[in-house]
């Protein structure tokens, strides 16, 4: 708010509005307000006083710090000005006892140099006598070094005269004892080698012997052995021929006649067939009228009469190798054990096997009979 003019009334004003046009509650309201400011005016004031004597303690302390340190920095003054005044007075008196030391190591040094010249003197004229000393000295080992090495050169060709003769007699000596030696030890070595010679042979025939009675007795029991193989896989086969012939006989009795089409068809269940040739899948339905059509269609010289003669062909004649081969083998079980011995080694059992394996899993008659079964 600006200055009051002179003459005008005072008048007070809250937020715009006149005190005098205020009701009783504004009123309250602004007195309350005043009335807080006030307190806190007053907690400012006191706030500001306990500021105002705390930095005039701190004025006084750091005052009276500053009078100590001033005192204390008046009497390190006072103290180094009588230390330098002392320095300067040891000073002098160290300056005056190191000239004295000067001149007493002055006159020293003079006093030692005579002296040592004059030792210098007189070692040289030691040194100059003990010198002449050494070389007569010299001068006398040389001549005694002359007549030693004479000495030593005479006694070494005397020695080595004599060590020559030694030698020469102990080459001898020794060249005479070899040679009896070595007669000695060769009569030895041709007497040891008569008896090992001897005693080898002996050692070979008997070993011969002994080589010659075990291949008997191993062909003795191979030859058992095979004839009893032999017996035993023969009587298997023809138990196994029999068999197969009576069961083929059975299904050929039991076995419902089927048409000729079903041998080029593969059964995979009641209502569908798979050809061998392509492997199609034809829908039987209990008839053959489909696969008879596939055949005239697909496979035209399947149905010929030639093709059906040679396959029939091929069948008898299966059947006639394998009734052969039973009546073989049903002569060979008669043989006694006692011909196996009259069996010479050129006896070769190869093709007696190779039947037995024909007939065996996988061979070529096996996969015959079961085909024709």
């Amino acid at each position: 708010m600006g200055p009051k003019k002179a003459g005008e009334k005072a008048t007070d004003a809250v937020d715009g509005v006149d005190t005098s046009k205020m009701n009783r509650e504004q009123l309250e309201h602004y007195t309350n307000q005043i009335l807080e400011e006030m307190e806190r005016e007053r907690e400012e004031r006191n706030f500001f006083q306990l500021e105002r004597d705390k930095l005039r303690t701190f004025w006084e302390i750091t005052r009276h710090q500053l009078d100590e340190a001033r005192a204390t920095v008046r009497n390190k003054e006072r103290e180094k000005e009588e230390l330098s005044e002392k320095h300067e007075a040891e000073l002098t008196l160290y300056k005056q006892k190191v000239k004295h030391l000067m001149y007493e190591h002055q006159t020293n040094l003079v006093t030692s140099k005579a002296e040592h010249i004059f030792a210098l003197k007189m070692a040289q004229g030691d040194h100059i006598l003990q010198e002449h000393e050494f070389v007569k000295d010299k001068i006398f080992s040389k001549k005694t070094e002359k007549e030693t090495e004479i000495f030593y050169t005479n006694e070494v060709r005397a020695l080595q005269l004599v060590n020559a003769d030694e030698m020469s007699r102990m080459m001898k000596n020794f060249e005479s004892e070899a040679a009896e030696l070595e007669e000695k030890y060769e009569q030895k070595i041709a007497t040891l080698y008569e008896t090992l010679l001897l005693k080898h042979r002996t050692e070979i025939v008997e070993v011969e012997e002994r080589k010659n009675l075990q291949i008997s007795t191993l062909i003795h029991n191979h030859e058992r052995d095979f004839a009893d193989t032999k017996n035993y896989y023969n009587e298997i086969t023809v138990n196994n021929l029999s068999l197969i012939k009576s069961l083929k006989s059975y299904t050929i009795n039991m076995a419902p006649k089927k048409s000729k089409v079903w041998k080029h068809f593969i059964t995979i269940n009641n209502d569908t067939a798979m050809s061998k040739y392509y492997y199609k899948v034809v829908k039987t339905s209990g008839s053959t009228s489909n696969m008879m059509n596939h055949l005239k269609h697909a496979h035209p010289s399947v149905l010929s009469p030639k093709k059906e003669k040679m396959e029939d062909k091929k069948r008898s004649n299966a059947e006639s190798n394998s009734d052969s081969v039973l009546k073989k083998l049903k002569v060979e079980p008669e043989v006694k054990a006692s011909t196996s011995s009259q069996l010479n080694a050129s006896d070769d059992p190869a093709p007696v096997f190779g039947n037995i394996k024909s007939f065996e899993e996988g061979g070529t008659k096996y996969k015959k009979l079961t085909n024709k079964i």
